[in-house]
Formats: C-alpha cells, structure tokens, sequence
C-alpha cells in the first residue's frame, strides 16, 4: 500500500464536521492522516462549542496537532504568506497559511474550502485540496454513509453558519467529480 499523505485541515473545513457532531467520519476515512496547526487549533479552541468535540477527537488520538518548525525555511514561508506591509498582496489568514506551508514541505493535502484565497499556491506549488464536498463525497462512495445523509449534513452545515460552494450537496456533486487522489 503506498504511503498516504498528511492531510492539514483548515479552520472552515474541520468546523463543517465539529458543528454538525459529525466527527466519526474523519477519522473512518483517513486514520493517522488527520493533522491540524497550532494556529488552527487555536481558531477552533476559541468557540466552546467546538472546543469540546475537538478534545474528544484529539484524546483519542483522531486528530494529531502540529507545529512550523523554527528557524526553518517553513517558518520563513509561513511569515511570508501572513505579512500584511504589502497592500497589493492577498491577506492570506494563519491557519490557512500554517496549512499551506505545512502541506508544501511536508508533502501533504490540504483540505479547506477556501478554494479564492489558497488556489494560485497550492496550484505553484502542486498541493491538493480537498473540500468539505469531497469528504462527503468519498464517505458516500466508502458506503460510510448514504448520498441521503450526505445532503442532510450539507444542510446542517449551511444553517450552522458554514461556507460552502452550493447550496445543495446534489449540486455540489454535480458540478464536482470526486477526487482520485485519496
């Protein structure tokens, strides 16, 4: 079996799945995969409602939090992405960026639905992605869960306040093949 990469999960994305206590797919598609940054974990942890779901995840062991390594070239990348003195540049946020610069050196896939702000580096810098969609879309295709499940969790996401790119998962699918690379 080939070796599976690291997948750095944003804010948004890992949120999708902590605000609908639907964390038990996660883990059933990608075991020993999971990784977050301090800086996403920190995002999370602010919102007690997703603080306590994302302990259980980590308590046993689901989630694995990471850090930049100092005084590497990852840490001078990672401030690179975050510095906001150049106003022609795009603001790129810290957990997305600890998620780009992560998945970059540490050969991993990136799963955010912030397709606008990450696509022009994960594109130089041949990184995956994958999004809140495509989870859905692999649990279905493992028979984890129904095509019917999968858009009453769409929804529940949707009124949970989440972004996601339609307004339907049927939508999402049809205009969206599921990724191979997983």
């Amino acid at each position: 079996m080939p070796k599976q990469e690291p997948i750095f999960f944003d804010t948004d994305n890992l949120a999708c799945f902590l605000w609908v206590d639907n964390r038990a797919i996660l883990p059933l598609l990608f075991p020993g995969r999971i990784f977050v940054s301090e800086q996403v974990e920190k995002e999370v942890i602010k919102v007690p409602y997703l603080r306590s779901r994302f302990e259980i995840l980590q308590t046993h062991g689901a989630i694995k939090s990471i850090s930049i390594e100092m005084d590497t070239p990852e840490e001078e990348e990672y401030y690179k992405l975050i510095d906001t003195s150049d106003r022609s540049k795009k603001i790129i946020g810290a957990g997305e960026a600890s998620c780009m610069v992560l998945a970059k050196f540490r050969n991993g896939i990136i799963a955010s639905n912030n397709t606008i702000d990450i696509h022009d580096y994960c594109v130089a810098n041949n990184i995956k992605q994958i999004k809140t969609g495509d989870i859905l879309q692999l649990a279905c295709k493992k028979k984890f869960i129904t095509e019917e499940d999968c858009e009453k969790l769409w929804q529940e996401m949707l009124a949970a306040g989440r972004w996601l790119t339609a307004p339907t998962y049927k939508e999402y699918i049809k205009n969206n093949p599921c990724v191979d690379f997983l």
